[in-house]
C-alpha cells in the first residue's frame, strides 16, 4: 500500500535565524496549537521554527496550516519515529542555536531572550541550559538549568534538568553527531550522555525558559516500563566508558541509583499485597548495594513493610 504524500508548507522568512526550534509531533492536534503559539509569543525576528509531523489523522495538519506564516518549515508524513523527526529538523535548520521543544511542551513567555544572554555571556558554551518547570496532570516541580560535570551527573541523574530546556549551538551539534534512531524513548538521554563524554563547555541559568506537559498519553508516562528497559539498554552501552573515567565515584553513583529503583520495586511489591517479595527485593538490595542500608528511603521501605508507616 503506498504512502500517503506529504503535506507540507512554511512561508516565514528569517534571513539570519540565531535560533532552530524543532518540533516533532504526532496526533498532538489537542496540545500543538499551544506549543506553536509559545514559540510564536517569543516575539523575537530571529527564531526559525521548523515541525516534523509523523502524518497525524487529527487536526494537527489544520492547526499547522494556520501558523504557516510563523513556521519556516513544516511537513506531514509518515516518519521513523522521534529521533528521526529531530535528525530531519537538524538537517533542514539554518540557526546558529537549536533547540528541541516536542508538540506538547511549551516556552514561557521571554525563555528564548533569557537563552540568548546566556549564550551572549558565555561565547565559549556549545551546550545552554535552561530551567523547566513541569505542569499538567502531576506535580508542579521546577528543575533550574545545571551544568552536568560527569557523565553520572546525566547516567544517575545527579544533576537534573529537564530536555526541553536544553539548547546547543550547531558547531556542539555537528561534533556530537545524529540523534540514534534505533532508541525510541531514551534517544535524548542517550544524546545528553554523548555531550558530557565528548568533552563540553556549557552554561545554565536558573531561571525557566520551558515548560514540560505531564499527561497520562506522554511517552514519558504510558511508556515507563519501556523507557525504563531501554534506559538499561543506554546504561550498558556507556558504564564501561563511564567506571573508566570516573572510578569510585560512578560505582557508588550506579549503587544508588540501582538501590533507589530496587526500593521503588519493593514497595510496589507492597501496595500489591506482596509483602514476602518485598522483603526479598529489600534484602537483596542491602546486600547488593549497602550504601543503601543508611538511607531514608530504605528505612522508610522497611517501615512499610513492618506496618510502622503507611505506603
Amino acid at each position: 500500500m503506498s504512502q500517503a504524500r506529504p503535506r507540507t508548507g512554511g512561508s516565514a522568512k528569517i534571513p539570519a535565524p540565531r535560533f532552530t526550534i524543532v518540533t516533532s509531533s504526532f496526533n498532538h492536534g489537542h496540545f500543538i496549537e499551544a506549543t506553536l503559539q509559545s514559540v510564536r509569543d517569543q516575539a523575537r525576528e530571529d527564531v526559525e521554527h521548523i515541525v516534523i509531523d509523523g502524518g497525524s489523522t487529527d487536526d494537527t495538519v489544520d492547526i499547522l496550516r494556520e501558523f504557516d506564516s510563523s513556521l519556516a518549515y513544516w511537513v506531514s508524513a509518515p516518519d521513523s519515529g522521534q529521533p528521526g523527526a529531530w535528525n530531519e529538523g537538524v538537517r533542514r535548520s539554518r540557526g546558529d542555536i537549536l533547540g528541541f521543544l516536542n508538540s506538547d511542551d511549551l516556552y514561557v513567555p521571554g525563555g528564548l531572550d533569557e537563552m540568548a544572554r546566556l549564550a551572549d555571556g558565555a561565547p565559549d558554551a556549545g551546550w545552554l541550559i535552561g530551567g523547566t518547570g513541569y505542569f499538567g496532570d502531576g506535580p508542579a516541580l521546577v528543575y533550574p538549568g545545571v551544568v552536568p560535570v560527569r557523565a553520572t551527573d546525566i547516567l544517575y541523574f545527579n544533576a537534573y534538568a529537564p530536555q526541553p530546556g536544553h539548547f546547543w549551538r550547531r558547531s556542539f551539534v555537528n561534533r556530537v553527531g545524529a540523534f540514534d534512531e534505533a532508541l525510541h524513548y531514551t534517544f535524548d538521554f542517550d544524546y545528553l550522555i554523548r555531550c558530557v563524554l565528548a568533552g563540553h563547555v556549557a552554561a545554565a541559568t536558573p531561571h525557566v525558559v520551558a515548560k514540560f506537559r505531564f499527561h497520562a498519553a506522554s511517552k514519558s508516562v504510558a511508556g515507563r516500563a519501556l523507557q525504563l528497559a531501554e534506559s538499561a539498554v543506554v546504561e550498558a552501552k556507556y558504564w564501561p566508558e563511564v567506571e573508566r573515567r570516573e572510578g569510585r565515584g560512578a560505582r557508588l553513583a550506579r549503587a544508588r541509583w540501582h538501590g533507589y529503583l530496587d526500593l521503588h520495586d519493593a514497595r510496589e511489591r507492597l501496595e500489591a499485597g506482596d509483602r514476602y517479595g518485598a522483603w526479598r527485593i529489600v534484602r537483596e538490595t542491602a546486600r547488593r548495594y549497602p550504601i543503601m542500608v543508611a538511607t531514608r528511603a530504605f528505612a522508610g521501605t522497611v517501615q512499610r513493610l513492618l506496618g510502622l508507616r503507611r505506603s
